[in-house]
């Protein structure tokens, strides 16, 4: 009987000649297909907003109230630790405050308003609006 062995440096060629090209091209997908900064500003925005949102409802419920300005949850009341750990916290990815509406007029008052504007586009991106 003749039995053909694969050597380890066909293996090899073998592998180079098909996985190289399939690399290549699958890299180059996710490569054009990956986020713009802007997408990545804006998802940002939403996730800040989102705790934004959910320390305020924090501060309401230990408080009674919403605070008057995001300021507030940087500040500590009664001793305790304050709600936000820094500034930075409530400004934006374009490195503006986060805008703040306690009455919530988005939400009919139960719920605070956050939002920012991409200086960019223009676009409203708040805690209204998908």
């Amino acid at each position: 009987m003749n039995k053909k062995s694969h050597t380890p440096g066909t293996i090899l060629l073998v592998l180079m000649a098909f996985l190289i090209p399939s690399l290549t091209w699958s890299g180059g997908c996710v490569f054009f297909r990956s986020p713009s900064p802007d997408d990545s500003r804006t998802a940002f925005a939403k996730a800040d907003i989102s705790n934004i949102v959910t320390t305020c409802e924090l501060y309401k419920i230990r408080l009674l109230e919403y605070p008057s300005d995001l300021d507030f949850l940087l500040t500590s009341p009664y001793k305790w630790r304050p709600f936000l750990n820094s500034q930075n916290d409530i400004i934006d990815p374009w490195g503006q405050k986060y805008q703040y509406d306690p009455a919530g007029p988005h939400h009919k008052g139960e719920q605070v308003d956050i939002w920012t504007v991409d200086p960019e586009t223009g676009k409203i991106i708040g805690n209204w609006n998908d």
